[in-house]
Formats: structure tokens, sequence, C-alpha cells
């Protein structure tokens, strides 16, 4: 892990090696800042990110055609069914497919800015855990979570 990784985003401070297990499917800031994100108003953005396919689990297969199969309408997808089931890709029972997700917590407090103008950036392959972790953090359990596209989230920064 790079050392900008392990930088609380909050504080600057240098969080060491302990900043993986902090951060993993949360966002990047220290436990004893944590506390201060009770009660602010903030609202999670998602964005799905092309997906990761995985073969016996053991090797990694990066498969371009099943990445623009995701974005694809629904007319364009029926129409490459048949091919991916001709590649094996569908229907095999050694192939498992991982969405990727990544999030941005932006607090609109001003004392929360911290390093990073409020926009805490991560990435998870397990949403449904991040939402709960950081409805937990924020002491917030009807935070707004809203999905976005990419035209979205570009303008979101």
């Amino acid at each position: 892990m790079a050392a900008i990784d392990k930088i609380c985003e909050l504080s600057g401070e240098y969080g060491y090696s302990n900043m993986f297990l902090w951060k993993k499917n949360s966002i990047q800031v220290m436990p004893k800042f944590r506390n201060k994100f009770r009660k602010s108003n903030s609202v999670l953005y998602i964005k799905k990110v092309p997906t990761d396919v995985f073969y016996d689990v053991s090797r990694f297969y990066d498969v371009s055609a099943l990445d623009t199969f995701i974005y694809m309408s629904n007319k364009q997808r029926k129409a490459h069914i048949s091919w991916f089931y001709s590649q094996g890709i569908i229907g095999n029972p050694n192939i498992r497919v991982i969405n990727n997700y990544m999030y941005c917590l932006k607090v609109l407090d001003s004392h929360l800015q911290g390093e990073v103008n409020g926009n805490y950036i991560n990435w998870s392959r397990n949403i449904k855990t991040v939402i709960r972790k950081i409805k937990r953090i924020t002491r917030n359990y009807k935070l707004k979570v809203k999905f976005l596209n990419d035209k979205d989230w570009d303008n979101l920064m």
C-alpha cells in the first residue's frame, strides 16, 4: 500500500499500516476522528465501475466484452447473449462476476472538510457493507444514498 493510502484525509496524520483495516469498506479517517462525523450533514454517492471476472478464483481474466455488456441497453444485450453462452462466460459455475463500486461521502459541514474538501472517496466490492458502515459512522440511519452514472460522477468532483 502506498504512503498516500496511509494518511488520514481529515487531519493529515500518518496512520501507518493500520489504515488499511480502518478504511476497508469505509472512509480513510482514523478512528479517533470518526466521532466528529456524528450527525453531520452528508450524502453518499455511489458509482458502479467495470466488473472483474474471476475464473476458478485463482486466475484473473479481464473480459472487455463483458464490461461493455453491462453498459448496454436491453435490446443490445439480447443480441449478445448468444455470444456469451458460446464462449462459456454465462452459465459456467467456475466463473464469478464481481461488481466494483466507487463511492464518495460528501460532507457539507465546514469543520469536516479536511484535506479533501469534504469529498471522502474510496472503492469497494461490497456496497451494502459500505452503506451500513457509513450510516454507523455518521449516526444518520436515514443517510441519503444516490447512485450516479459516469457523467454525473464527473460533475460531482
